[in-house]
């Protein structure tokens, strides 16, 4: 018995240590698969936000910097008509802006 105790012992490392290994590759390409399936679509969206988000933002900036020129333009052009382009073009502005 004591014979048979030895070799198991001394094989036991080497097939603990080899099966060990062969379950991590298995388990590694299971988190694989799992991490491509389920994180892909969410990174894909969450890019999308910050893509559109980024756009809005670039809007906003524009739509201010076109506010600020506006004033300096309907002191220049004393028209009625222009005066009246502008104020609507204004509150369709400020429309826009609370909705961003």
């Amino acid at each position: 018995m004591s014979t048979k105790r030895n070799r198991s012992s001394n094989a036991l490392p080497t097939d603990i240590i080899s099966s060990l290994e062969s379950s991590d590759k298995r388990a590694a390409k299971l988190r694989k698969s799992q991490l491509s399936t389920e994180t892909l679509p969410r990174s894909f969206a969450a890019k999308s936000q910050v893509d559109i988000q980024t756009n809005l933002m670039e809007c906003r900036i524009l739509v201010q910097r076109a506010l600020s020129v506006l004033p300096q333009i309907s002191d220049d052009e004393s028209s009625k008509a222009d005066e009246e382009k502008i104020d609507e073009i204004e509150d369709g502005i400020d429309d826009l802006m609370s909705k961003l």
